[in-house]
């Protein structure tokens, strides 16, 4: 799959998952897209990714990987970026079946928000 391949099923699964969310006032948003090397081994020594940016290539230094963050109220009202396997574990697991339906890989364990293609 190319990058501009990639950009069109990430915009269609950001709109699906938030017509989808809305009615309990949660929302999907990018946070993380191409990364530098430079960005890459900061993740990597920060211990948030398993590449290192030079030896071991993030799918998201080619274009093919986003993050995905779920925004929701916090029980205080905040909004604020929630973990979906807590709040919505049913809804995060319908999102990521969608993504692989579009030929997505599966959710990283470690990582729930990590979006890519190979």
């Amino acid at each position: 799959m190319n990058r501009q391949d990639f950009t069109l099923i990430a915009a269609n699964l950001i709109i699906k998952a938030d017509q989808f969310l809305v009615s309990k006032g949660m929302a999907l948003r990018l946070t993380w897209c191409e990364r530098s090397v430079y960005d890459q081994a900061q993740c990597f020594n920060a211990g948030t990714s398993k590449c290192d940016g030079v030896n071991k290539i993030s799918a998201h230094q080619n274009g093919k990987a986003v993050d995905l963050i779920l925004i929701g109220q916090r029980s205080d009202g905040v909004l604020d970026q929630l973990d979906p396997r807590i709040v919505c574990p049913t809804e995060w697991s319908t999102i990521r079946k969608w993504w692989e339906d579009m030929r997505g890989e599966s959710m990283l364990s470690w990582d729930p928000n990590h979006f890519e293609v190979k």
